[in-house]
């Protein structure tokens, strides 16, 4: 490991190859410590952005939020099992990709969207009755009616967040990809 003291003897004996391995980023290949942190780095900002108006959209309807506590307190479950379904599908294209079995052509997409149409509706239902029984075990059975329909609300909720999560991860690599960009940032 070098650390900055490495650093600033490499600098003053003018010795490269030490310079060089102080500048390379974790993952090798060669970029340097600031290349990384601006890939990285725009991305992270552009979701910071986008997650952004994911808070506009919550504020907007507040009050609406404000009478049906179950949303915000379910609200995480829905956001990670979208993150976690999105990225399965996203990590599953890359990695194709990365080693040749998929290529990124339009007969190709739409073969891989057909099948994850099919995973992404079997995924929404067993993921569907998980967090039915999950949100009405620690909600709906204490409310009655009215909690059964939140339940209900937040169990459909979950379905569609996941196809649809599903479907953008297949679709994101093979847009990346289309757009001459790394797929691998789909995994972003």
């Amino acid at each position: 490991k070098v650390d900055f003291d490495d650093f600033l003897m490499a600098l003053h004996q003018k010795d490269n190859m030490l310079m060089r391995a102080c500048t390379q980023g974790a993952g090798g290949g060669g970029s340097s410590l600031l290349d990384e942190v601006q890939e990285r780095g725009v991305w992270l900002v552009a979701l910071l952005v986008l997650q952004s108006v994911s808070g506009m959209v919550l504020q907007r309807y507040e009050a609406m939020l404000s009478r049906h506590v179950i949303v915000t307190v379910f609200l995480t479950m829905l956001v990670g099992a979208g993150g976690n379904a999105g990225n399965q599908s996203a990590i599953k294209m890359i990695q194709g990709i990365a080693i040749g079995e998929i290529a990124v052509d339009f007969t190709t997409f739409t073969a891989h969207m057909t099948r994850e149409l099919t995973v992404g509706l079997l995924l929404a239902a067993v993921v569907g009755v998980g967090g039915f029984l999950r949100t009405y075990a620690t909600h709906g059975w204490r409310h009655g009616h009215e909690g059964l329909q939140n339940v209900m609300a937040v169990t459909i909720c979950l379905a569609a967040i996941v196809l649809v999560a599903a479907l953008v991860g297949t679709a994101l690599p093979f847009a990346l990809g289309a757009l001459d960009m790394d797929p691998a940032h789909a995994g972003t």
